[in-house]
């Protein structure tokens, strides 16, 4: 019975290990949410497993065709990469366990627009997984992403930088950072503030780790209301969130 049932399990992996699982999930806030974005957002989930690797990603997937085209591309560029890296990398003589890819999600909405915050954790045997945040805001209205150039003036950063500046500086023992660790992962350039969502009538900026603080201090996040950065947010913005 016993190897029956070993024989059954092998057999269910091996016919899983390229299985993909639809279903969707609470919906999200409807306070000021317009219909075309109530119920609309449910998760897909690809699983793999083999001797080498486990790649377990759920990520989200919406009624809006151009919104999954663009998260599925994302989802397959990281697959593709942590495969190469398995490839190139795994050595079944030293290795302690397989290596693995894994990923969660949460959604935030405001008005038409949908945001996600996407935590990707790679572990390929070093001392611990690494991990970072991908954020994707899109308008449900036409499908468009929006990037840090739809929502921000030229001349953001270097306001963005004084502002989380000080939040974080404000909160170092909180954040377990130091003063030049923050100081150097919040300089005023574009890529320092790529991270962020849109929730209700505020705006919230996401840092990996090793970004602002140490590994251990994990992820952090700075939010500002909307109203705060008013003066550095592009006409074609402040017309979506009006």
């Amino acid at each position: 019975m016993r190897q029956a049932s070993k024989a059954f399990l092998f057999l269910a992996l091996i016919a899983g290990a390229f299985f993909v699982i639809d279903r969707f999930v609470a919906p999200i806030a409807r306070e000021n949410t317009p219909a075309q974005v109530i119920e609309a957002v449910g998760e897909k989930q690809i699983s793999e497993e083999s001797e080498e690797y486990v790649i377990d990603v759920v990520y989200p997937v919406t009624r809006e065709s151009a919104v999954n085209a663009d998260i599925e591309l994302f989802m397959d560029e990281q697959i593709a990469d942590f495969k190469k890296i398995v490839q190139e990398t795994f050595d079944p003589r030293v290795a302690v366990g397989p290596y693995s890819l894994l990923t969660h999600f949460k959604t935030f909405s405001s008005g038409s627009l949908l945001s996600f915050e996407i935590v990707v954790s790679l572990d390929t045997g070093g001392a611990h997984p690494n991990h970072f945040v991908e954020t994707r805001t899109y308008d449900m209205n036409t499908g468009e992403r929006l990037t840090f150039e739809n929502v921000f003036i030229p001349e953001a950063p270097a306001r963005l930088s004084t502002l989380i500046q000080n939040d974080l500086l404000g909160r170092l023992s909180e954040v377990g950072s130091t003063v030049e660790w923050i100081e150097d992962g919040t300089e005023p350039v574009q890529e320092n503030f790529e991270g962020f969502v849109i929730s209700g009538d505020t705006i919230q900026f996401f840092f990996s780790p090793y970004h602002v603080a140490p590994y251990a201090a994990g992820v952090q996040s700075v939010t500002f209301p909307l109203v705060t950065l008013a003066d550095i947010f592009t006409e074609e913005f402040k017309n979506k969130t009006s």
